[in-house]
């Protein structure tokens, strides 16, 4: 079941690159070191409270001030089978409603081989909570990052962790 989620999460991905080259995506603003995240950028990560996990993909072209980039967030009722269409909760499965959510990043920032940045203020899959997360990351090898983010759940003051990995994939 993980290998059809991860295949639908790429599906999704896909379909939001292909958004971004169409100009149907807002532009990230990026500050600092530019070079250091120009490029196309694709990873991956994992919730260690939550249990959700998700793909990154983050585009920045030389010279340029403005990214076009997400992060798909995948619920962890995601791997489950699809509930049955009544919704009956005494039958297991995943909850309707439940399906993949493409965060958009607010910003970023870049300077001596580290990043920090913030994404778009969004509801968890699970509590209808609104979220903000925070991510900091540092440059280990010329094209990967990893790092760690926060989400700070608004109505209920508590803050959720987990780890991030991102790789360039296009040159410079």
């Amino acid at each position: 079941m993980r290998g059809m989620a991860r295949w639908a999460a790429l599906m999704v991905v896909a379909a939001i690159s292909i958004g971004s080259c169409q100009g149907g995506q807002a532009p990230v603003p990026v500050a600092g070191d530019l070079m250091l995240l120009a490029g196309q950028w694709d990873g991956e990560y994992g919730g260690r409270e939550s249990g959700r996990h998700g793909s990154i993909i983050f585009t920045l072209a030389a010279g340029a001030d403005t990214a076009f980039g997400d992060v798909l967030m995948i619920p962890r009722a995601w791997e489950l089978p699809p509930g049955p269409p009544s919704g009956d909760p005494d039958v297991p499965g995943r909850p309707l409603g439940q399906a993949p959510q493409a965060i958009k990043i607010a910003f970023v920032r870049s300077a001596s081989r580290m990043v920090e940045g913030q994404l778009a203020p969004y509801r968890d899959p699970e509590c209808g909570c609104q979220l903000i997360t925070t991510f900091t990351g540092r440059l280990v090898t010329p094209d990967r990052f990893e790092g760690t983010f926060v989400s700070l759940h608004l109505e209920m003051g508590k803050e959720t962790r987990g780890w991030w990995r991102a790789t360039r994939r296009t040159p410079k």
